[in-house]
């Protein structure tokens, strides 16, 4: 076209395509004729596709209504089942190991004479899995421990301090006139909270295993407890001596009384099997 309009004059080009333009004014009409009397067809089509396109929707969710459907306020049986298959999705958590938590002296400076105890409330390490032997492995990994020491499902600490005064007598012997003994106790204790995708029956013999093993570590508070008040008594007790030796003999005494306890809660262990034959054991 555009070397066509290069050879013909603007005269020559208007007469040339005169013949053209006689044709397209008749297809115009035609085309005129036809809109004309078919144009209600034409509205009739448009009104049906419109509707097939209203329609579309309500057969054929699209992913964003899918989407709000999760998200209702009103639960229906696909909304649970689409927020349950994310759910399962999700990963489990993992604990997060912690250290030993050591209990600090008791402050005996103003106290009077006798035992001064004070027994926390236990801490609790987290602990996440949905069978027994999750649980088992989280405790290994996250359960307290004092650098490369062995580690125990659940523990007791004490601190055990003490201070006396003593008077010189007349016949050069000294003897106790005031005796303060302080036991302070900490215990460090698993936490599990059961989720509705538990093993069958696994909250139940949780709830078991930790009666039971609170049960065992309260032996050994009490044991602490027994044996501060032994040392107390063991020291207001304590006969006259002789003024040059009071302070070593009374030493050697409370010596023996630390390590007494100490034996004691190793007992406590052996016959119990660490709490397993008073039900503490970890759910198989």
């Amino acid at each position: 076209m555009y070397r066509v309009l290069r050879r013909f004059g603007t005269t020559e080009v208007a007469q040339a395509l005169r013949p053209m333009f006689l044709v397209w004014n008749v297809l115009a009409i035609l085309i005129c004729a036809s809109l004309c009397f078919g144009g209600q067809q034409v509205a009739a089509y448009a009104q049906q596709i419109a509707a097939a396109d209203t329609s579309t929707p309500a057969t054929s969710p699209t992913k964003t209504n899918a989407t709000q459907a999760v998200v209702t306020t009103t639960p229906n049986p696909s909304t649970v089942s689409t927020a349950t298959k994310a759910t399962s999705t999700q990963p489990l958590q993992t604990c997060v190991p912690v250290e030993t938590v050591e209990p600090t002296p008791i402050d005996l400076s103003t106290a009077p004479d006798g035992l001064k105890q004070q027994i926390d409330a236990p801490t609790f390490y987290q602990i996440f899995g949905i069978t027994p032997s999750a649980l088992r492995s989280q405790i290994r990994q996250c359960a307290p421990k004092t650098g490369s020491e062995a580690t125990f499902t659940a523990e007791t600490n004490y601190q055990l301090n003490w201070q006396y005064r003593y008077t010189e007598e007349a016949n050069g012997q000294c003897r106790v006139v005031y005796a303060a003994v302080g036991i302070h106790i900490i215990q460090a204790l698993p936490q599990w909270q059961p989720t509705a995708k538990a093993q069958d029956g696994l909250p139940n013999r949780w709830t078991s295993f930790m009666d039971a093993l609170k049960t065992h570590e309260n032996g050994h508070s009490a044991l602490n407890v027994q044996y501060a008040q032994k040392l107390f008594n063991d020291i207001k007790r304590f006969p006259p001596t002789p003024c040059a030796q009071i302070a070593q003999s009374l030493q050697y005494l409370a010596d023996s009384d630390v390590a007494a306890l100490a034996q004691a809660n190793d007992n406590y262990d052996s016959s119990t099997d660490h709490g397993a034959t008073q039900g503490a054991v970890l759910p198989q």
